[in-house]
C-alpha cells in the first residue's frame, strides 16, 4: 500500500483508494473521475499517480496496470487531448498528469514547436504521414496542412471544410470526426502500401505548387490583365500604357 504526501485534495484521496485496491490485486478497478477534474487539481493528482508508479515497481507490468486503468475510465484520451488545448494552463496541467502516468515514454509532444515556423518546416518535410484530426467541421483555413500540400505529403485529416476543398479528387484521405480507429487504419493504409502512398505525394504536391507565391502572382497578374482588357476601352490611351506595363516579366518572387 502506497501514500503520498500532503497535502492531498478530495479527489486526490479518491484516487489514491482507487490505485491502492488496483495495486493490491482487483485488477476490476476503475478510476471513477473525469478528465476535466483531474486537470483540475493536476498538482495533488499527479503526487498520487507518480507515488503509485513508483509503488508498482521497475517492471513495467505495474505501471501498465494503472494506465489501463485509467484507459478504462476513459482518461488516458482525454489527458492526451489536453496536450493540444488553446489553454496553455489546461497544456500544462495534462502535460503534469500524462508525465506521472509516463505516458510520454512512448509518445513525444512537441507543442513548443509552434513559436517557431522554421522548424515545424523542418519536422513537416521529415514526416511519413502528416495527419490532422481537427474537430470543428466548419474550419476554413490551416496553415500546417497547406505546408504539408506544399511539401508533398501523404496526408490524412478530418473533413473539415478547408480540408473537404483541398484533399478531394485522391489527395489525401478523410476520416470521420473523433474517430480514433479510423484514423489509425487511415495512416495504416498509408504505410503498408508505398505506391499507394507515393500517388498521395504526388498529388499533393502538384495541388500544393499552385498555392506558391510565384504561382499566385501568375494568376493575379492574369487576372490584371483580363480586367484591363475588358475593362478600359474607353480609355485606349491609358489602358494601353498599363497594358504595356504588365507585359513586362514579372520580377520572380521567394
Amino acid at each position: 500500500m502506497f501514500r503520498s504526501a500532503p497535502p492531498r485534495s478530495r479527489l486526490a484521496a479518491k484516487i489514491e483508494r482507487a490505485l491502492n485496491t488496483l495495486l493490491g490485486g482487483d485488477s476490476r478497478a476503475v478510476i471513477d473521475a473525469k478528465a476535466s477534474e483531474l486537470l483540475g487539481e493536476a498538482g495533488s493528482v499527479a503526487q498520487v499517480i507518480s507515488a503509485a508508479m513508483d509503488q508498482a515497481g521497475p517492471g513495467l507490468a505495474g505501471q501498465i496496470t494503472i494506465i489501463q486503468a485509467f484507459r478504462r475510465g476513459g482518461l488516458e484520451s482525454g489527458l492526451l487531448d489536453s496536450l493540444g488545448d488553446r489553454d496553455p494552463t489546461v497544456r500544462v496541467a495534462g502535460a503534469r498528469l500524462c508525465a506521472a502516468l509516463r505516458l510520454p515514454d512512448a509518445v513525444p509532444f512537441l507543442i513548443d514547436l509552434m513559436d517557431d515556423q522554421r522548424e515545424v518546416v523542418d519536422y513537416l518535410l521529415a514526416t511519413d504521414v502528416y495527419v490532422t484530426p481537427y474537430l470543428d467541421p466548419n474550419q476554413i483555413t490551416s496553415g500546417t496542412l497547406a505546408y504539408a500540400l506544399g511539401a508533398g505529403k501523404a496526408i490524412v485529416s478530418t473533413p473539415y471544410l478547408h480540408a473537404q476543398e483541398v484533399l478531394s479528387k485522391g489527395r489525401g484521405i478523410l476520416v470521420p470526426f473523433r474517430d480514433a480507429q479510423a484514423v489509425a487504419s487511415a495512416v495504416n493504409a498509408v504505410l503498408g502500401d508505398p505506391q499507394k502512398k507515393r500517388e498521395l505525394e504526388t498529388r499533393a504536391y502538384e495541388y500544393g505548387k499552385e498555392m506558391a507565391w510565384p504561382a499566385i502572382g501568375r494568376r493575379v497578374l492574369a487576372l490584371m490583365r483580363d480586367v484591363l482588357d475588358h475593362r478600359v476601352a474607353d480609355r485606349p490611351v491609358a489602358g494601353n500604357e498599363l497594358r504595356e506595363e504588365l507585359r513586362e516579366e514579372p520580377i520572380p518572387i521567394g
